[in-house]
């Protein structure tokens, strides 16, 4: 390492001086040593996309390299799984909106007002989810 008033003969392996704005001075600073960060993510990003895939498909660790070999199969069950979630959604949608086939029979049934309140939040939840699904399938 250099000392105060020692003369530096060269910039540290792996850096480069860059010549002052004073113009005529030679003199290194460290002001004017250069350094540019390269980022190297070794990948990172892609096996993330893998992991949150495959934690999405319900998968254990183990079929991580398998998606990224070979990915259609994994493609295929993630399209099953929601196709399977849009049938169930519809279902639900039919049961709150469809035409009532069965005249009421007079029953009279009592619920607690916490169990209707959260029966209409659920209708809510699927009413918003279908208009997404409209919405969507317009774009």
């Amino acid at each position: 390492m250099a000392h105060i008033g020692h003369r530096v003969e060269g910039p540290p392996p792996g850096l480069a001086w860059v010549p002052p704005d004073s113009g005529g001075f030679d003199h290194p600073s460290i002001a004017s040593i250069v350094m540019t960060v390269i980022e190297r993510d070794f990948g990172k990003k892609k096996r993330d996309t893998v992991r949150r895939f495959r934690e999405l498909l319900s998968l254990d660790a183990l079929h991580e390299h398998n998606i990224q070999a070979n990915p259609l199969p994994y493609l295929e069950r993630a399209s099953e799984r929601i196709f399977q979630l849009e049938r169930a959604l519809f279902e639900a949608a039919q049961v709150f909106t469809g035409p009532v086939e069965e005249t009421p029979s007079g029953e009279t049934i009592r619920i607690d007002k916490l169990e209707y309140e959260r029966l209409l939040r659920c209708r809510e939840i699927v009413e918003q989810a279908l208009t997404e699904y409209k919405n969507d399938e317009e774009l």
